[in-house]
């Protein structure tokens, strides 16, 4: 998710979508950015949220109270291949063998 920090930069961080399995709609989180949280009612309506609710929380924060509230701008996402699981199963012989 990109949002403005000033008129000069821009931002990029990384949001964590997570179902309501009870009510329904996406809560977002901002793992660099603790307390930042919206929801919407689907996917899109969320993530345009987004934003919004991040450049509340930077508004006029300075770099100290960032750093007092957990906030990490070192975040880095990597991703990694993992075999399906169907290529990981070990064949199981039932007892009627």
């Amino acid at each position: 998710m990109t949002t403005r920090l000033d008129d000069q930069i821009m931002a990029t961080f990384v949001v964590i979508l997570t179902p309501d399995l009870k009510d329904g709609g996406f809560t977002v989180t901002v793992p660099a950015l603790p307390g930042v949280v919206t929801d919407g009612e689907t996917v899109v309506e969320a993530l345009e949220r987004a934003p919004e609710s991040i450049d509340l929380h930077l508004d006029g924060a300075s770099k100290e109270r960032l750093a007092a509230s957990g906030a990490r701008f070192d975040l880095q996402i990597e991703y990694v291949d993992v075999p399906a699981l169907s290529e990981r199963r070990t064949p199981v012989s039932s007892a009627a063998d």
